[in-house]
């Protein structure tokens, strides 16, 4: 930051991905508010639902092997230190000894692969806890889940892979890390806990996977979240705003293309 901080004291504009950011960076860094900005990331939905995989969620869960009537929390991300996934079958394992029958599916590989198969074995919940890897496409495996579930305790901004799991139609259960509280409407669309206490997301967990109609309401809610505040279309306004003014030549050819239809942009179109 010694470097960048001059550069970004003379940037026209300064965008961030959270209004937590905005407040913790302009502080910290002595930033200029005035070219601050706040531009949630937005979520294609046309690729992100439900529908757009054509497989049910009971072929899904028997071509992965899970089991139809089980509870399943989702987390998707880097297997990092600092996304703590570990938090997340530890809170699956004490629920699993009061009886309830959830599983946990983690997607994603990384350098933390090792101490999570510890944790798993340690814990001797090797049959409620799946080890997907990495995948090119999360969207089965999202259909196949319940809620999801994020555990971060450090570096996080605003989650893509939450959004993603939102615009799928799944409740979200995330860890108060940057600008999570900004994402989730706790107890409309998901839930917040504090980092680390495990004792609290298990509670979460529990109380979605209690009550079925629960999981549904706060899961179309979610999908109404993305599409009011988090779509890829009002993303991509906010940056044509910011750095076009209206009346502009790329404005007016803007304007012209969406009297035609809904945008399709290319890189560096600009015609």
């Amino acid at each position: 930051m010694i470097v960048y901080m001059p550069l970004l004291r003379r940037a026209a504009f300064l965008v961030f991905g959270c209004r937590l950011q905005l407040e913790q960076w302009s502080e910290r860094y002595r930033l200029p508010k005035a070219n601050s900005r706040v531009i949630y990331n937005g979520v294609d939905q046309a690729h992100f639902n439900p529908a757009a995989v054509a497989e049910t969620r009971e072929q899904l869960r028997s071509r992965y092997g899970l089991p139809p009537d089980a509870f399943i929390a989702v987390t998707v991300g880097k297997l990092r230190r600092e996304k703590q996934q570990t938090d997340l079958v530890r809170a699956a394992t004490a629920l699993v000894s009061r009886g309830r029958k959830i599983h946990v599916l983690l997607v994603g590989d990384g350098d933390e692969r090792g101490a999570i198969e510890r944790c798993i074995a340690d814990l001797g919940v090797g049959d409620r806890v799946h080890l997907a890897g990495a995948a090119d496409d999360v969207r089965p495996l999202l259909k196949v889940a319940d809620t999801f579930v994020l555990t971060s305790t450090a570096v996080e901004t605003f989650s893509n892979a939450a959004l993603e799991a939102m615009a799928m139609g799944l409740p979200v259960i995330l860890s108060r890390i940057g600008g999570a509280a900004e994402m989730v409407e706790a107890g409309k669309s998901g839930f917040l806990y504090s980092p680390g206490n495990v004792t609290e997301l298990a509670g979460h967990i529990a109380a979605l996977a209690g009550d079925e109609s629960l999981t549904r309401k706060l899961g179309a809610a979610a999908v109404t979240r993305v599409q009011e505040t988090f779509s890829f279309a009002r993303m991509l306004d906010e940056y044509l705003r910011l750095l076009f003014p209206p009346g502009s030549q790329y404005m007016r050819a803007v304007e012209r293309k969406r009297a035609q239809g809904p945008l399709q942009f290319t890189p560096f179109e600009a015609d």
